[in-house]
């Protein structure tokens, strides 16, 4: 399964386009229902804004673009093509503008609100999803050392730990590398270590975070 980047947080920019402001809104990690909450909070943040279009990508299903009055395919559309060239979704961004006294016509427009969009991303911090698989270890104290070493030296990434009379891992695992793994940890402690798949999901992961 592909990896997911999108936004990772809540970030804003801005660009001056012939005297007209341009104000780039931008939300990551959203789903649809959030998308458009940030939408009408955005709106009501700049009341007096002649226009705040949008545009918002979840996935190849469920995107929405608009115009806010602009001419039409001037400012939503652009927008939503700067997303998908950066292959962002489950983001949002509205641009917001003051205009400025001056036309800009249309492709003025697309140009303005393209600017802005790339400008408000490349302000932004991205992060990537991926499809992982959550493993369970269970071993004793002695095999847990061992097992560190090896995740470590493997770049196995442990999320969380519990210490009973054993001590149960957990750790998140690339569906192409469970073999490997259950390998590495019966290997290791020949044989004693139990493992299990507990969950498995789209998360985000520390060593997939774009600077």
């Amino acid at each position: 399964m592909n990896d997911i980047t999108f936004v990772n947080g809540t970030y804003r920019s801005e660009i001056t386009v012939k005297k007209s402001r341009f104000i780039c809104s931008i939300k990551g990690d959203v789903t649809k229902e959030e998308a458009e909450s940030f939408i009408q909070s955005i709106k009501k943040e700049f009341p007096d804004a002649r226009h705040n279009c949008f545009a918002y990508l979840i996935d190849d299903n469920t995107f929405r673009y608009s115009d806010d009055g602009e001419p039409q395919g001037t400012a939503g559309i652009p927008i939503l093509e700067v997303m998908k060239r950066k292959s962002i979704s489950q983001s949002v961004i509205v641009i917001t503008r003051y205009f400025g006294g001056i036309l800009l016509g249309a492709p003025g427009l697309v140009s303005a609100y393209t600017d802005c969009a790339v400008n408000g991303i490349n302000n932004a911090k991205l992060a990537k999803k991926a499809f992982m698989l959550y493993m369970e270890v269970t071993a004793t104290y002695q095999d847990n050392a061992n097992i560190e070493a090896l995740a470590r030296k493997k770049g196995y990434i442990k999320t969380d730990v519990k210490y009973e009379d054993v001590v149960k891992s957990t750790y998140l695992i690339e569906p192409e590398k469970k073999d490997a793994f259950v390998t590495d940890i019966t290997e290791i402690t020949k044989g004693k270590a139990q493992t299990e798949l507990i969950k498995e999901g789209y998360t985000i992961v520390p060593s997939k975070e774009i600077q």
